[in-house]
């Protein structure tokens, strides 16, 4: 029998137990050292550091907030006009 040592991904250690699965159907667990969950094999969060080369290019060329997201599409952008790429 082949087994498989989850570790948590915040403190690395190795007193994790399952704790159901999240929405899209992925294990959830719970490390019982830090008191925080997590989901197996986590997605990357954000953009990639090309897409957000090109919204700050945009951004630079001094065009305004609405532009940008134009030319960008489905950029993220904060209230007030700030750009939260950074």
């Amino acid at each position: 029998m082949v087994t498989i040592t989850i570790l948590c991904l915040h403190c690395k250690s190795e007193k994790v137990v399952r704790n159901g699965h999240a929405s899209n159907g992925k294990q959830r667990y719970y490390c019982q050292e830090c008191k925080r969950s997590h989901r197996e094999n986590p997605a990357p969060r954000g953009y990639s550091e090309d897409r957000k080369e090109e919204i700050w290019r945009a951004y630079q060329e001094d065009l305004h907030m609405r532009q940008v997201l134009h030319k960008t599409s489905k950029a993220r952008f904060a209230s007030k006009g700030r750009f939260c790429g950074q």
